[in-house]
């Protein structure tokens, strides 16, 4: 008996590891390569931002996962065949999100988390791999929750919603400062102000209702959570949907309570008391309360909270055929795992943005001192470019250049020009390719190279007054006094002052990971022009890339900000 029950107790793990082995795979290889990701995205967790509701995204999809995989029905047998056809799509989305998208995107590729992008994808190529197509369908709601997990259509979304947001909630602040006859002074041109006028002169202070205060972060942060609970619920999918609806309301309304008690607070106590505690705890208590309230009134929409998982059988249990299991198509995956890894390792270089915390490494202290001096060259402001109409109305254009110290007898000269605007879709609507063509020259040749730290440069041969000319130009987010903007950086020369610098090439060989030179291969392959291997530019051409490599190291490793001699030069 002693003997028996020992070899029992022995044979017990093995018997567990048997059971459940799938369920430890689809983990292991479709979660974990992504945690660097994940835990990076943990520290937004409940910001007050929409995206700080992402990272709930991937424990209810757990959950969704175990609540879907318990089932009474059959068994099914597998089917490789469909499988592998449906993983084979899956598995070129997720490598080429991590691998090929990051040249034409560049460093904006990562500060969007584009690598989260890739999760969803992956994770269903794991679990068709190892559960097979008929329990993927089964817990489709887990996948379906990953897709969330990835911050950038949030942020796009609340970029959209923003604006009209603010408007409706400044309009109910000021309805509501008028009802409850508080002390707010209102500007007609300034709608979203509101002064306050009880204080001593020169005491009196300004809330803005802005981002934070728009509604954005609830409304859509119960997007992520109600969607979860709604997946969790029994009932018609018409109801569901306007249940879900109807949360995105009440969690919008529940916003305007904030702001209208915020209002109140700053002039009945403090603004400190209205600013450090109401605005991000109400915020918190309200919209745990609109799920609360939410949850109740489902069975006024006809829906039933069902989280509890039913079923004998599980998703990832043996199933019929099991001695002829797929070993093949695992191992592949595993190995594939470990090139998903390596793209999502890639990914955690670089800073995030979209939180108003996790600003971009570039940050100047303004448009004219974006370029820095590079000894021994000397940096020179030339002049402003007015092209306000181009760019927008806050966009600031310059003209710099560099000359060696024994310039002009016999030294080179690479010119500068910067344009910086908030508005990014304008620097893809004026590219230096359309302006090479707005000025009837011929663009004979458009190449990407690396520049290092995720950011992909585009070098454009063209003829300017029959002198061969070539410039090379990247776009990238830099942080202007705060504000998150957009610049373009693009130097130039000709054939004839060439701007030869020793060591182009090893500057250029730390920077040159797996994952650009696949992108830039492809863009170079699918751009239609011509190579131009005359060596005519050649000199020209390294000459560039090494004063981009400098300068964008320099700017990384000191943080952007031009250095005070350079400052001076742009005054």
């Amino acid at each position: 008996m002693t003997t028996a029950a020992a070899g029992s107790d022995r044979a017990a793990p093995l018997a567990l590891l048997h059971r459940h082995w799938r369920l430890l795979a689809v983990i292991a290889l479709g979660l974990g390569p992504f945690v660097p990701s994940i835990l990076a995205m943990s520290d937004f967790a409940l910001s007050d931002n929409a995206v700080g509701f992402t990272p709930v995204a991937i424990p209810a999809a757990a959950y969704l996962f175990w609540l879907r995989s318990h089932h009474d029905g059959e068994a099914s047998a597998r089917d490789v065949f469909t499988d592998v056809f449906l993983m084979a799509p899956l598995l070129a989305a997720a490598f080429f999100i991590l691998f090929v998208t990051p040249s034409s995107l560049s460093w904006y590729f990562w500060l969007y988390r584009m690598d989260l992008a890739a999760l969803a994808p992956w994770a269903t190529v794991v679990a068709l791999a190892f559960l097979g197509y008929q329990q993927v369908i089964r817990t489709w709601p887990a996948w379906l929750m990953l897709v969330f997990a990835w911050p950038y259509p949030v942020m796009r979304v609340q970029a959209l919603l923003t604006d009209p947001f603010v408007d409706v909630t400044a309009a109910t602040g000021r309805a509501m400062v008028d009802f409850l006859r508080l002390p707010y002074e209102m500007n007609p041109l300034s709608p979203a102000a509101f002064t306050s006028t009880h204080l001593a002169e020169g005491e009196n202070f300004t809330l803005i209702v802005g981002q934070l205060c728009s509604g954005t972060a609830a409304t859509l942060g119960f997007l992520t959570v109600g969607l979860a609970l709604a997946l969790m619920s029994r009932g018609a999918p018409e109801r569901r949907l306007l249940w879900l609806a109807a949360g995105l309301g009440l969690a919008f309304l529940s916003n305007l309570l904030r702001v209208v008690v915020l209002l109140t607070v700053a002039t009945s106590v403090s603004r400190g008391a209205a600013v450090d505690v109401v605005h991000p705890i109400l915020g918190l208590v309200l919209f745990a309360l609109v799920v609360l309230l939410m949850l109740l009134a489902l069975p006024l929409f006809g829906l039933r909270f069902d989280p509890a998982p039913r079923g004998r059988r599980l998703a990832w249990a043996p199933g019929r055929g099991r001695g002829r299991a797929p070993v093949a198509l695992w191992a592949l995956v595993a190995v594939a795992s470990l090139g998903i890894g390596l793209g999502v390792a890639q990914a955690q270089r670089f800073d995030f943005l979209g939180t108003g915390e996790g600003a971009p490494t570039i940050s100047v202290a303004s448009e004219r001192t974006i370029i820095p001096q590079m000894a021994p060259w000397t940096l020179t402001h030339e002049t402003e470019i007015s092209w306000t109409d181009l760019f927008g109305r806050t966009s600031r254009g310059d003209a710099f250049s560099y000359h060696e110290p024994d310039w002009p007898d016999g030294g080179a000269v690479i010119g500068v020009q910067t344009i910086v605007t908030d508005d990014k879709s304008t620097l893809e609507r004026y590219t230096l390719e359309q302006c090479i063509d707005f000025h009837r020259r011929d663009l004979e040749a458009r190449r990407a190279v690396d520049l290092g730290y995720g950011v992909t440069g585009y070098i454009l041969h063209h003829t300017y007054q029959d002198i061969p000319a070539a410039m090379l130009y990247w776009v990238f987010p830099v942080n202007v006094e705060g504000e998150i903007r957009h610049a373009r950086i693009a130097l130039y020369g000709d054939a004839a002052e060439p701007t030869t610098l020793p060591g182009a090439e090893a500057a250029t060989a730390g920077h040159s990971p797996l994952t650009s030179r696949m992108g830039q291969a492809l863009e170079n392959a699918m751009d239609g022009l011509p190579a131009l291997d005359d060596g005519v530019r050649d000199d020209i051409d390294r000459g560039l890339v090494a004063m981009a490599v400098r300068l964008l190291d320099t700017m990384v490793t000191t943080g952007g900000p031009a250095a005070p001699d350079a400052a001076a030069a742009a005054r």
